[in-house]
């Protein structure tokens, strides 16, 4: 037996499945009843992520890598990225992070 032939049978036979996804605030539960996801779960768990979230795989890695947070797009007088967060930039749910890309931190002339 394969593995989607176990999951299903185990969903068809009444076995709930809920996987923690991790969010901004900590997690949040996914009740799964689509065998499909299951085995997204188990073999691309970020992929099973961004699509609880309503993002491509690249966006939830990139909102991951920030640390849920907003970051100012301009450059120092160095040349190097800025660091700093926008306003209302810091600790955001994916979506939130999405609207403020490009958005600059109050040093740059952001809000």
């Amino acid at each position: 037996m394969n593995k989607m032939q176990v999951i299903k049978e185990l969903l068809e036979s009444g076995v709930g499945m809920v996987i923690s996804v991790p969010t901004n605030g900590g997690y949040s539960t996914e009740i799964v009843e689509d065998a499909n996801d299951v085995l997204q779960y188990l073999e691309n768990r970020e992929a099973f992520y961004a699509k609880a979230h309503g993002c491509t795989l690249r966006e939830y890695l990139l909102w991951e890598e920030d640390k849920y947070s907003a970051m100012c797009s301009a450059t120092t007088s160095k040349g190097k990225p800025c660091r700093n967060t926008v306003t209302g930039g810091q600790d955001v749910p994916v979506r939130r992070w999405l609207e403020l890309q490009g958005e600059y931190c109050w040093m740059h002339g952001g809000d």
